[in-house]
C-alpha cells in the first residue's frame, strides 16, 4: 500500500533533487536562504586573443666552419702536411686581421683509408687521412668572400658551411615581442567593442618567441684556386627573420 509523505516533507524532497540539479536553491535549516550560484561567473566572462608579429632585419655577422683535408701513404706524412696546411690557413686569417678569438678548432682527426681491390675481392690498406676543421666568426660580412678565397688558396680543401647571424639577437626577438603584444592588445579591443562589452583587467600573458636565418647554398671553391686567378666569391647574406606569438586573456566587463 503505497505511502504518502507530509506535504511539506514532500516538498524538500523534490527541492534536494531540484538543488543538485543546479536548478532552485534550497532554504537553510536555521531558515536562511541561500542564493543560487549564477549559471557563469565573471570570472568566466573572458576573451582570449593571440598576437603575432614579424620582422627582418640584416645580419651583421658570419660563422664559416673550413676543413683541410690529406692523404698520403703513412700516418706521419698525412698528419704532417695537414698541419702545414693548417698553419698556412691560419696565417692567411691573421693577414687579413682576423683575431685569435674569432678561430676555434673543432675537430683534428687521423684515420686510414682503405680500397677495395677487385682481384684480391677485399678491402686493402691505401693510406691515412688526416682531417682538420675550423670554426671562424667574422664581423664584417665584406670579408666573407675574401676568406673563403684566401684560405682556400692557403690550402682549405672544404668549406662545409656559412652561418649569417646577429650579434645582439635578443634585441630583435623583443622588439618582436612587443610588437605581437601589441597586435593581441589591437584584436582585444576590437572584439570587445563589437561585442558592446568593456574589456576588463588582464588575467594572463604568454609568449613564444622564434628566430630563424636564411640558409644560402654553401660556397665551394675548387681546391687549389688562387685569389688571384679569379674575381672574390660572392656571397649574398640574405636577410634573418623574427617572428613572436604571444596569448592574452582578458576579463570581460558589462
Amino acid at each position: 500500500m503505497a505511502r504518502w509523505l507530509p506535504s511539506a516533507h514532500r516538498w524538500r524532497k523534490a527541492a534536494l533533487a531540484l538543488a543538485m540539479l543546479g536548478l532552485v536553491a534550497l532554504p537553510a535549516a536555521s531558515g536562511d536562504t541561500l542564493a543560487a550560484a549564477p549559471s557563469q561567473s565573471e570570472a568566466e566572462r573572458t576573451v582570449v586573443v593571440v598576437g603575432q608579429a614579424r620582422l627582418w632585419a640584416r645580419p651583421d655577422a658570419a660563422q664559416l666552419v673550413v676543413g683541410i683535408d690529406s692523404e698520403a701513404p703513412t700516418a706521419q706524412a698525412a698528419q704532417r702536411d695537414n698541419a702545414r696546411k693548417a698553419r698556412q690557413v691560419m696565417a692567411a686569417l691573421d693577414a687579413l686581421g682576423i683575431p685569435l678569438r674569432d678561430l676555434q678548432t673543432t675537430s683534428t682527426q687521423l684515420m686510414p683509408v682503405y680500397r677495395y681491390d677487385d682481384q684480391e675481392k677485399q678491402p686493402r690498406l691505401a693510406g691515412y687521412r688526416a682531417s682538420y676543421t675550423l670554426r671562424l666568426t667574422l664581423k664584417d660580412l665584406d670579408q666573407v668572400g675574401t676568406v673563403v678565397d684566401s684560405v682556400v688558396a692557403a690550402g682549405a680543401n672544404r668549406i662545409d658551411s656559412i652561418r649569417f647571424m646577429a650579434q645582439d639577437t635578443g634585441a630583435l626577438e623583443n622588439e618582436a615581442l612587443t610588437l605581437a603584444v601589441r597586435d593581441a592588445m589591437n584584436q582585444a579591443r576590437t572584439l570587445a567593442a563589437a561585442a558592446g562589452v568593456t574589456l576588463g583587467p588582464l588575467l594572463s600573458i604568454s609568449g613564444v618567441r622564434f628566430s630563424g636565418a636564411p640558409e644560402p647554398p654553401i660556397v665551394r671553391p675548387l681546391a687549389g684556386r688562387a685569389a688571384s686567378e679569379a674575381a672574390t666569391t660572392p656571397v649574398e647574406p640574405g636577410l634573418l627573420e623574427f617572428t613572436a606569438s604571444v596569448t592574452l586573456t582578458y576579463r570581460l566587463g558589462p
